[in-house]
């Protein structure tokens, strides 16, 4: 199957262009709103002015404070070191935690302990190679 463009305002069967009033059915034709849409009249080109859509306004967030992680399960009382350039120890008042620049997220300790012992045997470092 061929990768067809069709007219953007071209929705169910009705034009959704901007210089209509509101969606209208009338005015579409299936050779011209699956075609050559850019003779149409109601057509309106975008593309200097185009906003972002979908996966093109995603930013990564910023924190401005320390990632939360359940104590129970994350604190360990001694420093662990890692050969793992994703690996990350962090001092708490309570404790240490490690945390995982792959998995974005503080690491259980038992998966720190793990990290320290077997850096190369990482599956997650395949995911930012």
């Amino acid at each position: 199957m061929g990768n067809k463009q069709h007219c953007p305002y071209y929705k169910n069967g009705y034009c959704t262009s901007p210089l209509l009033p509101e969606p209208d059915d009338t005015v579409t034709s299936t050779s011209r709103c699956l075609g050559v849409y850019r003779s149409c009249r109601f057509y309106v080109d975008n593309s200097e002015n185009e906003e972002n859509k979908g996966l093109q306004t995603f930013t990564e967030e910023k924190r401005e404070h320390a990632p939360l992680f359940y104590p129970a399960i994350s604190l360990m009382e001694k420093p662990v070191t890692s050969e793992c350039q994703y690996f990350k120890l962090y001092r708490t008042d309570k404790g240490y935690v490690g945390y995982c620049d792959v998995l974005k997220r503080v690491l259980p300790s038992s998966q720190a302990i793990l990290c320290s012992q077997k850096p190369n045997g990482c599956p997650f470092r395949l995911l930012n190679p």
